[in-house]
């Protein structure tokens, strides 16, 4: 890394590629996650009330996030393309800072932030949407770069900084509870040298009441306006049906489950072996070992934070990023101080390292959407749009559609409202269910949609449902004409449906 290079300097180059190799992703399909935000918050919008008329999961942080992008860039593809590049950059600026700020040169920001940049399209990990992890690493990334600003002196609003940040992440993620306490409890045990463990107490104390007064008034805000039971009923009740053996699930997180499953010793190795190496680390480096615990500290609460639900899903290894590529910046800055080998030779490899991962994220600025997602299950989305879009033609203003499962982008793409639940799977099962099957059940009885799409993977798991014996007994299937709708989907049109009508929606 040449000397030459200010941090400024590398920050606005670095923030000028991130910019550039977003531009490849403007226009691309998004994920079912993607669309529900965007589908609820435009409900939202329409003067929909979250948690008790429109349902979900999600604390409403995310929700808001959507909200704001709607207004500011109306419903087309630009709001997804801000939504995903804003947060990328708040994540690198945090990641370039961190370096100097936790006692190394300016080269370990510096590779950092570029390990950053080659991994912030990565469509294996689901980087380039903006999902609830993306906005938990910005939250989390930031309030680590306080954390190391703190130095025993008495910064109270850095320090009160810090809550409201890990609030705020939870409020996108419940998980990210799990890095607040973790990042904290490393602050305590590993107080700066200007400072102590009881000074490093009163600390985390005021942060901890930053977080709560944060998280109390969104609390407050449900319980004014009547909504506290359903509000408790989404972000308690469901999530813990959801997550089932947190326990289990975060021995399963530490141990990497999902590459070691079936093989202990590499799942003991995995829970083991890194952090004895970060420990080696910290031991040599003794000037920035509080720097070491803190990041050790964030990349193993990172871990806990993937295995709480218990599901794994690809967009949740995004929070292991940031710590990794800090880990891989600063440990380029140690082997430059400690070990006697030309400066050019750790550059070199590191840099080999880097175009490594470069050539192997190039196919998804190489290739179009649907060579990147054809035969994987991300087909599914570039279908969904493809449908979403033609029923968006094909329908009258007057005409509806309600999608049974959870492909939401029948929604966003067709631009036609939900005349019943958005998601599906909450009325199928957990505490919610009783409820929101009643409720689908009088809305869709009320106004019945002129069409139905059920994906193909929620009908076994509907049988003897009472939504869908209700549709099964006032529709009837037909099989989607394109080969790609017919893959995933099935339609279902009134018993009387006219022959016109049918025609339009198979696209005929």
């Amino acid at each position: 890394m040449p000397a030459r290079i200010t941090l400024n300097q590398g920050a606005l180059l670095l923030a000028a590629v991130i910019v550039l190799l977003a531009v490849n992703f403007f226009g691309w399909p998004v994920n079912r996650d993607i669309t529900t935000y965007a589908t609820i918050a435009r409900e939202l919008m329409l003067g929909g009330s979250l948690y008790d008329e429109i349902f979900d999961t999600k604390p409403p942080a995310i929700f808001v996030t959507y909200m704001l992008a709607q207004w500011m860039f109306d419903a087309g593809p630009m709001q997804f393309f801000v939504l995903q590049l804003a947060p990328s950059l708040v994540v690198l600026f945090a990641l370039l800072r961190c370096g100097p700020q936790a006692g190394f040169g300016v080269p370990a920001g510096l590779w950092a932030g570029l390990f950053w940049v080659a991994l912030s399209g990565d469509v294996h990990l689901q980087m380039q949407s903006p999902n609830t992890e993306l906005y938990i690493n910005a939250c989390v990334a930031l309030a680590l770069l306080q954390f190391l600003r703190l130095d025993g002196r008495r910064r109270w609003p850095t320090v009160l900084s810090i809550g409201v940040l890990c609030a705020v992440a939870c409020l996108f993620k419940t998980v990210a509870i799990a890095m607040a306490v973790t990042i904290g409890l490393a602050h305590v045990l590993c107080p700066p040298s200007g400072g102590n463990r009881k000074q490093a107490m009163q600390e985390v104390s005021l942060m901890a009441a930053g977080g709560a007064a944060v998280l109390g008034s969104v609390f407050a805000y449900f319980a004014l306006t009547g909504r506290f039971a359903v509000f408790k009923e989404a972000m308690i009740d469901a999530g813990a049906a959801y997550a089932g053996d947190i326990g289990r699930n975060i021995v399963d997180g530490i141990t990497l489950s999902p590459f070691t499953a079936g093989q202990p010793v590499l799942g003991w190795a995995a829970a083991t072996l890194p952090w004895l190496a970060l420990a080696g680390i910290a031991g040599m480096d003794r000037e920035n070992r509080r720097s070491w615990v803190l990041l050790g500290a964030y990349a193993f609460s990172a871990l806990i934070a993937v295995g709480m639900p218990g599901q794994f899903y690809a967009h949740y290894f995004q929070l292991l990023v940031p710590p990794l590529c800090l880990g891989i910046g600063w440990l380029i800055d140690l082997l430059l101080r400690r070990v006697p080998v030309p400066r050019l030779a750790v550059h070199g490899g590191f840099g080999l390292a880097l175009a490594a991962l470069a050539t192997f994220e190039s196919r998804a600025y190489l290739s179009s959407p649907e060579e990147i997602f054809r035969d994987t299950y991300a087909e599914l989305y570039v279908e969904t749009r493809a449908l979403g879009q033609r029923l968006g033609g094909a329908l009258r203003d007057d005409e509806s559609v309600y999608q049974w499962g959870e492909e939401t982008g029948i929604y966003w793409y067709s631009g036609k409202r939900a005349p019943a639940s958005i998601l599906t799977y909450p009325l199928l099962a957990g505490p919610q269910a009783p409820r929101l099957q009643l409720q689908s059940l009088a809305a869709l009885r009320a106004d019945p949609p002129d069409l139905v799409v059920a994906a193909k993977y929620v009908l076994e798991s509907s049988r003897g449902h009472t939504v869908f014996e209700w549709i099964l007994e006032n529709y009837r299937p037909l099989m989607p004409d394109v080969p790609g709708e017919r893959k995933f989907f099935v339609f279902y049109v009134p018993a009387d449906a006219e022959v016109e009508f049918i025609g339009r929606v198979l696209g005929q």
